[in-house]
């Protein structure tokens, strides 16, 4: 086995892929390190670097290896050469290689404890390590579950079941009425009743299409200058945040919004990506703008808060995913948007919806910033 700084690994080194010969370690230098030695980087950006050998190696001369050891634990020399890393990374500046010498190792001062502590103060090292590697890995876990909590509000908030329905609440039939819809929806699963879960009393099905105004947008000919660089928001998929959208990268000009099929879309429009990866994501606009032709948006709401069509966008996200599914560039389109049934509440309780909504999240981001901030 020959050893160099890159094998290094700050933990028990078990994959040395360079060997050498027998002929090499007698015509050379080379010496053999056993089982249990320390090994420290001296070359370059290692320094500092650390292992300890599980099975006999030589090394390159860009580590310096301990062993035959006297009064000192291996363990706790592995753990002190971690410690003081700073100190030999900045013991090795100054030239045009960094490097440090055995000599400068060896000179060094280090606390040496009874050997009786030492093995103490190894036990605690590798009991904190080792709640310090559950503790990570129970944030990421706590990650992925305030991704599932907030799928699951939202999950909540579309079935009725966020906030308490009002018993003055005008019932969403009356409102679908006023708007042209002239025949109310079945409430009650049965053998007929297409709709994937149930609805309270004063809720009602509808189509996408009936709340509001969709429109995708297109792209300007790249061939024509006189369409780019303009003042007019050109807003790509890339740009949904799930979010508020304040940052629009790209503009074109009134000259590409009068000669092109582009359409300008108001402050409060709510936006959904339909193709590709980005199939799903959601945007309200804080400025009018235009979108591409992957973009689709919807303005001008009938009895719908545009907050709450747009965390219902998010809670739909799976099945527009699922719908895009089957071809070479999935896709979905305005009419597969439009055609789409969704539980539609009173307004009333919408704005309900909107704020519980709010009020769990914001709670959850905060937990969430607190845990990462202290990980």
């Amino acid at each position: 086995m020959w050893l160099k700084t890159g094998d290094l690994n700050d933990s028990y080194i078990y994959e040395i892929p360079e060997k050498i010969t027998q002929k090499a370690l007698f015509a050379s230098s080379l010496k053999i390190n056993p089982i249990g030695s320390i090994l420290i980087a001296m070359y370059g950006a290692t320094i500092g670097k650390v292992g300890i050998l599980t099975q006999p190696a030589t090394t390159n001369q860009a580590c310096c290896a301990c062993s035959d050891f006297k009064g000192i634990y291996n363990l706790y020399l592995f753990y002190l050469l971690i410690a003081y890393r700073e100190y030999f990374i900045q013991l090795g500046e100054g030239g045009a290689q960094p490097n440090i010498s055995k000599i400068k190792i060896t000179s060094t001062y280090i606390p040496l404890p009874p050997l009786s502590e030492q093995y103490r103060i190894v036990t605690e090292i590798e009991r904190l390590f080792s709640l310090v590697d559950i503790i990570e890995d129970n944030t990421l876990s706590l990650v992925q579950l305030f991704t599932q909590t907030k799928s699951k509000v939202l999950d909540l908030a579309i079935r009725g079941k966020l906030v308490p329905q009002g018993p003055s609440d005008e019932p969403v039939s009356v409102l679908l009425e006023q708007i042209g819809r002239r025949q109310k929806t079945k409430k009650s699963i049965s053998d007929k009743f297409p709709y994937p879960f149930e609805v309270p009393e004063s809720w009602e099905w509808c189509k996408l299409g009936e709340i509001g105004d969709w429109q995708s947008g297109s792209t300007p000919s790249r061939a024509k200058k006189e369409y780019y660089n303009g003042d007019i928001n050109w807003l790509k998929t890339g740009d949904l945040t799930d979010d508020y959208i304040y940052n629009i990268s790209e503009k074109i000009t009134q000259k590409a919004l009068l000669e092109t099929s582009v359409k300008l879309n108001p402050i409060g429009s709510v936006l959904i990506a339909m193709y590709g990866a980005t199939i799903g994501k959601v945007g309200i606009l804080t400025q009018p703008a235009t979108t591409n032709q992957a973009c689709c948006a919807c303005s001008n709401f009938r009895g719908i808060n545009n907050l709450y069509l747009f965390y219902l966008l998010i809670a739909y996200r799976d099945y527009f995913i699922q719908l895009g599914e089957g071809g070479a560039q999935p896709n979905i389109s305005k009419e597969k948007i439009i055609s789409t049934d969704i539980p539609l509440p009173p307004l009333s309780e919408q704005q309900r919806i909107v704020e519980k909504i709010e009020e769990i999240f914001k709670m959850l981001d905060k937990i969430e910033e607190n845990i990462q901030t202290n990980a």
